[in-house]
């Protein structure tokens, strides 16, 4: 069921199935396939590595009802809750602190993962000089700690985790940072701690993710993501940037 539209030779192809996470491609040459890159949200890779290619833009509608554009292999825009926003990955990256470019590629990466799945998360980079302070102490409690923890799932998940975030699979890093609690990494993406209730006062106004993640960011970067899709990230000195 295949129709030319001319003048522009564009061929069309009606997807198959109930529309969701189907694609098309514009002509017999071109295909979509499999394929994650850090500037895009993982379910979508095939149509963002599709634009890699020549002046090529890709347009998703979510069942959510979001719009997605694609370009140059990455995600450019996005419509939500009736807003367009922006997302400028190389400038965010480079205010991810101080960590290696791997571990702050990987930790965005899985932020927009989180926001377009629609999962809360909270996510920190300590560096490593910190990650034994007393500070860090404080906050996080020794059961929540993979190293040398007997907690269950501690334990667990030091004994069957890859040594470093950047190393596991998207779909097993969304996972982790669906639990509850924060997912706290050194700066070279070695695990601290996943599922880690910090302690800490809370906010006025603000959930408790919000003065989880605001807590961790005293001690280096800490990332927010709300449900409703919102991106926030805080350094020592504050907020730093934020993408709705």
């Amino acid at each position: 069921d295949q129709r030319s539209c001319p003048p522009c030779s564009l061929t069309f192809l009606p997807p198959l199935g109930g529309g969701h996470r189907a694609t098309a491609t514009p002509s017999k040459q071109d295909t979509f396939f499999g394929h994650q890159t850090p500037l895009a949200p993982a379910r979508f890779g095939g149509i963002a590595a599709w634009t890699e290619l020549g002046a090529r833009v890709g347009v998703v509608l979510t069942r959510g009802g979001d719009v997605l554009v694609f370009g140059g292999g990455a995600l450019c825009f996005a419509l939500r809750r009736g807003r367009w926003a922006y997302f400028p990955h190389e400038s965010i990256i480079t205010q991810m602190g101080s960590a290696s470019r791997a571990v702050r590629e990987a930790v965005y990466s899985s932020s927009l993962d989180a926001s377009f799945a629609h999962h809360g998360a909270c996510i920190a980079i300590i560096p490593k000089s910190r990650s034994t302070s007393n500070e860090l102490a404080e906050i996080l409690k020794p059961s929540d700690r993979i190293e040398g923890s007997e907690e269950p799932r501690s334990k667990l998940v030091g004994e069957h985790l890859p040594p470093r975030f950047q190393d596991a699979d998207r779909h097993l890093r969304l996972a982790l940072m669906n639990m509850d609690g924060a997912v706290v990494l050194r700066g070279d993406g070695e695990w601290i701690a996943v599922g880690s209730i910090v302690q800490c006062p809370g906010v006025a106004g603000k959930g408790g993710r919000f003065a989880a993640t605001l807590a961790l960011s005293k001690l280096g970067f800490a990332l927010k993501v709300s449900q409703d899709g919102a991106i926030s990230g805080f350094t020592r000195d504050g907020f730093v940037y934020g993408v709705a």
